[in-house]
């Protein structure tokens, strides 16, 4: 009989995959005529590539809608994808190499 042995680091990058894993199961399930997509913390994090606490200001700061059900803060896709979209850098925006804010 051969006995493996997983480390606690090797656990732990099974479940947080299983965990994505699971998320985007869920999302494909759930999705139906009227249904959005919903993004936990994690996931808006994982999508923007930005830290909790940067997500945290955004929503302090009224920069991205988000609802908050049972204690838990979701996004929805659209809201994501408005985010992304205001915040493109384009060539008109850029001038001399540094970014100038619309007004």
């Amino acid at each position: 009989m051969n006995l493996h042995v997983i480390t606690q680091e090797d656990l732990s990058i099974l479940m947080t995959k299983l965990d994505s894993l699971e998320r985007k199961v869920d999302a494909l399930s759930h999705k139906g005529i009227g249904a959005k997509q919903l993004y936990t913390i994690l996931d808006a994090c994982t999508l923007l590539q930005a830290s909790k606490r940067t997500l945290q200001r955004y929503r302090d700061n009224g920069v991205i809608p988000f609802s908050q059900i049972g204690g838990k803060i979701y996004f929805t896709a659209e809201d994501l994808e408005v985010f992304i979209a205001e915040n493109k850098i384009t060539q008109t925006n850029i001038q001399g190499g540094r970014r100038h804010e619309k007004r």
